[in-house]
């Protein structure tokens, strides 16, 4: 499925790749989008010594590009509260909302990591190609 993921990104014009300068700098880190350079890294070290699974790692990347081609929430109100509650651990959300500038957004990227399939995030993220799927939302997958 990682093979999938690359290749959607690819499709939309967006480079995955290993390891970055980030990864050196912030040793917990395991991946991250820059948009500025149309590029998602994983941090291969730290994934691997966190046991993590980078199938996952790289769908969380990729919605946060889908969550910068589509304009507004993927997850409207209260839903995504709703779904915070019921996916996302206490503790986890906890360091959501103290470490992150836009705690929304992250919220929303770590539900729909969780809810989402591989093939779902593939598909969503090829649809944002197409001008008029533009604002493809959860109710159009």
């Amino acid at each position: 499925m990682v093979e999938l993921l690359i290749a959607a990104a690819a499709s939309v014009g967006v480079a995955v790749s290993m390891g970055d300068g980030h990864c050196d700098l912030q040793p917990r880190l395991l991946g991250g989008w820059e948009a500025a350079a149309a590029n998602v890294f994983l941090c291969p070290d730290a994934i691997e010594r966190e046991g993590a699974d980078p199938e996952v790692v790289l769908r969380h990347e990729l919605i946060h590009v889908i969550q910068d081609r589509v304009p507004g929430p993927l997850i409207p109100e209260p839903l995504l509260t709703v779904l915070t509650r019921d996916r996302v651990p206490s503790g986890e959300a906890l360091l959501v909302l103290v470490g992150e500038e836009d705690s929304q957004r992250e919220f929303e990227c770590r539900v729909l990591t969780e809810l989402l399939s591989s093939e779902a995030v593939a598909d969503w993220l090829e649809r944002t190609a197409e001008p008029q799927l533009n604002e493809v939302g959860l109710q159009q997958l």
